[in-house]
C-alpha cells in the first residue's frame, strides 16, 4: 500500500492533543509508549523526535521556540518542518491541549498505529476503520468498535482470526482442544463397542496394570546391561503384532488373538537387525532356542517351524525394524513417520534412550545455547518430544534406559535409578525397573513361591512405579523368562512390601476379526493358576 493511503489510517485529533500535552507535560514521554511510528506523517515524526531528543538532553521548558531551533540544525527537516509552519502549529496544539484528556488520545494514537502496522502486512482492518467508508451508520458503527477495544483486545481479535486460519495446516506437536462433554456420547457408545484396551503385552500382569499397548501412550523400561531390554522388546513385539505364533501344548500354529496385522515398528540403536535382531522374532514366533537356530542344534520339527515364522514375518506380518546407532529427535520423527504413511505402524519400540552427538548439537540450536548443554536437559527434551509423536502419529512407543550403579539396591526401584536424567519420566505415562531378583527379593518372597507348584523360580521382576491414569501402581510383576526363547511366564504380583496382591487378573487381548477395532480382555483372577483351556488355546503364547 503506497504511504499516502497509509497516512490516512490516522486520528488527527489525538496526534495534535498528543504533541500539545508532550509540549505542557515532556515528563509523560517516561510514562507511555510513544515512538516516531506512531505518527504517519514525517512532519509530526520530527516534532516528536524532536519533544524526546530535548527531553533526554535535560531540557526543563519545550516550546515552539526550542524546537524551531533545534530543528534548525538539519537543513532537510526544518524545511520540511517550516514548509508545515511548525512554529504556529506547535503554538496552537499547546495551546489547545487538555491533559485530562491524553490517556483517551494516547489510546487512540496507539491503536491507529497498530491499524496501520496491520494494513502494511496485507491484514483487512475494514471492520474497526477504512477512510474510504462513505456510509454514515457504518462510520459510527467501526467508531464505536474501535473506542469499545482496548489494544490489546485488536490485538486479540486478530490473533484469534489467524489462528483459526492456520490451525489446519500447522503440526501441534501432540497438542489438543476441545470443549468439555463434547463427542462425549460418541465417545461412550464407542467404548461399548471398543473398549479402551490395546494390544497385549508378552506378560498379561503387564497388560492388566497398563491397560496393553495403547496408542499416544509413552512408557519407559530401565534395565541393567545384561538384563534382555532389546529381548523383551522384542518378546512384546512378537506377542502382539506376529499375526501367527506355534503353540508347544497345542501342537500346531495359532491365530494371534492380538490380531493379525499390527503394524509395528522397533527402532535400534545397537545390534544389527539381520544377524541379531530378526533371529530373536523367529525363535519367539516358532518357540525354538534361538541358539538351536543360529548352531544349527535343531530338534525334531523346528527347522521347519523356524521356515514358518521366516514366511510369515516375510510375507504377512507388518513389523519393520530400523538400525539407527546416531540420532536426534528429528530423525527418529521422520523415521516414525515414514513407516505411518508408507506402513500405517502404530505400535514404537525405541531401544534405546540415550544422549549422542546429535542429540546434543540439536538441543543446542534450538534452545541458543552457548555453553555446554547438560545431559539431563538433553535426555528430558527428548523424552517430552516422544511422548509428543504418540500424538502427532497416533502410535504407542515403548522405550527403554540403563539404570545407575545404584540398580543393585532393591529400594531403590523407581526413577532415581534412570541412567542419564530421572526427569525422562516426567513425560511418561507408564515407567517400569526391569531386574533380576536380588537373592534378599527371593527370601522375601519365598512363602508365596512355595506355594507355586511346579512354577520355576521368578528370573525377572517389573517394578512398576509409574502408571497415569491406572489403578495399579507401585507393583512388582514377578516373572520367569525363558530367555532362549523369549516365552514370558507370568508367576504372581506383589506390593512394594512383597505382600501377595491377590486382586490382580491377568488380561488376555482377543481382538475381534470381524470387527478389527473390537478388542476384549478375557480376565483371570490370580487364585486361578491355571488359565481355562477355552481360553488358552489362541490366547496364551
Amino acid at each position: 500500500m503506497k504511504k499516502s493511503k497509509l497516512a490516512s489510517y490516522v486520528n488527527k485529533q489525538a496526534i495534535r492533543e498528543i504533541l500539545g500535552s508532550l509540549l505542557q507535560e515532556p515528563s509523560l514521554i517516561r510514562e507511555y509508549k510513544i515512538v516516531q511510528n506512531d505518527f504517519p506523517e514525517t512532519f509530526h515524526k520530527l516534532i516528536f523526535a524532536a519533544i524526546n531528543n530535548l527531553y533526554k538532553n535535560g531540557a526543563e521548558i519545550i516550546d515552539a521556540v526550542a524546537i524551531d531551533e533545534y530543528l534548525s540544525h538539519y537543513e532537510t527537516q526544518y524545511q520540511v518542518f517550516t514548509k508545515n509552519e511548525g512554529i504556529n502549529f506547535l503554538e496552537k496544539v499547546q495551546e489547545m491541549a487538555l491533559q485530562s484528556n491524553f490517556k483517551y488520545y494516547y489510546d487512540q494514537l496507539k491503536k491507529f498505529s497498530l491499524l496501520r502496522t496491520y494494513v502494511e502486512n496485507g491484514i483487512d482492518v475494514s471492520e474497526f476503520f477504512d477512510p474510504d467508508e462513505i456510509d454514515p451508520v457504518t462510520i459510527e458503527a467501526q467508531r464505536k468498535l474501535l473506542d469499545e477495544y482496548s489494544l490489546q483486545d485488536i490485538i486479540n481479535h486478530y490473533k484469534k482470526k489467524q489462528l483459526k486460519i492456520i490451525a489446519p495446516f500447522i503440526s501441534t506437536e501432540g497438542r489438543d482442544s476441545k470443549k468439555a462433554g463434547v463427542g462425549g456420547h460418541e465417545q461412550k457408545e464407542k467404548w461399548k463397542q471398543d473398549t479402551a484396551w490395546g494390544i497385549g503385552y508378552s506378560s498379561a500382569y503387564l497388560t492388566t496394570a497398563l491397560h496393553g499397548v495403547r496408542k499416544r501412550r509413552f512408557n519407559v523400561k530401565s534395565a541393567g546391561t545384561g538384563v534382555g531390554k532389546t529381548r523383551s522388546s522384542i518378546a512384546d513385539i512378537g506377542y502382539a503384532c506376529s499375526p501367527y505364533y506355534y503353540d508347544k501344548t497345542l501342537g500346531k500354529w495359532c491365530e494371534n488373538p492380538n490380531g493379525t496385522y499390527n503394524g509395528a515398528l522397533y527402532i535400534g540403536t545397537e545390534m544389527e537387525l539381520l544377524e541379531e535382531i530378526d533371529p530373536i522374532l523367529w525363535a519367539y514366533i516358532a518357540d525354538v532356542p534361538q541358539d538351536h537356530i543360529e548352531f544349527n542344534m535343531y530338534e525334531e520339527g523346528e527347522e521347519e517351524r523356524v521356515d514358518k515364522a521366516i514366511d510369515i514375518l516375510e510375507h504377512e506380518a507388518n513389523i519393520w525394524f530400523e538400525y539407527v546407532p546416531e540420532y536426534d529427535a528429528n530423525t527418529l520423527e521422520e523415521v516414525i513417520e515414514q513407516h505411518k504413511l508408507d506402513h500405517n505402524i502404530e505400535y514404537v519400540w525405541f531401544d534405546y534412550i540415550s544422549a549422542t552427538v546429535e542429540l546434543n548439537s540439536e538441543y543446542a540450536s534450538e534452545s541458543k545455547v552457548k555453553m555446554v548443554v547438560r545431559e539431563d536437559q538433553v535426555l528430558a527434551n527428548l523424552s517430552k518430544k516422544l511422548k509428543n509423536f504418540t500424538r502427532k502419529f497416533d502410535v504407542s512407543i515403548d522405550s527403554f534406559t540403563q539404570v545407575t550403579g545404584d540398580f543393585k539396591n532393591e529400594a531403590n526401584r523407581d526413577q532415581t535409578i534412570v541412567r542419564g536424567a530421572k526427569s525422562i519420566i516426567d513425560k511418561a505415562d507408564g515407567a517400569m525397573i526391569a531386574m533380576p531378583p536380588t537373592e534378599k527379593e527371593l527370601k522375601k518372597v519365598e512363602p508365596i513361591t512355595r506355594e507355586l507348584l511346579n512354577k520355576p523360580t521368578p528370573n525377572l521382576v517389573y517394578s512398576l512405579y509409574k502408571n497415569r491414569g491406572g489403578k495399579w501402581n507401585k507393583i512388582k510383576i514377578w516373572l520367569y523368562i525363558d530367555y532362549s526363547t523369549m516365552r514370558v511366564h507370568d508367576l504372581f504380583v506383589t506390593d512394594y512390601e512383597y505382600k501377595l496382591i491377590k486382586d490382580i487378573e491377568k488380561t488376555y487381548i482377543n481382538v475381534s476379526n470381524e470387527n478389527y477395532a473390537s478388542t476384549t480382555a478375557i480376565r483371570n483372577p490370580v487364585e486361578n493358576l491355571e488359565i481355562t483351556e477355552k481360553a488358552e488355546e489362541g490366547m496364551k503364547f
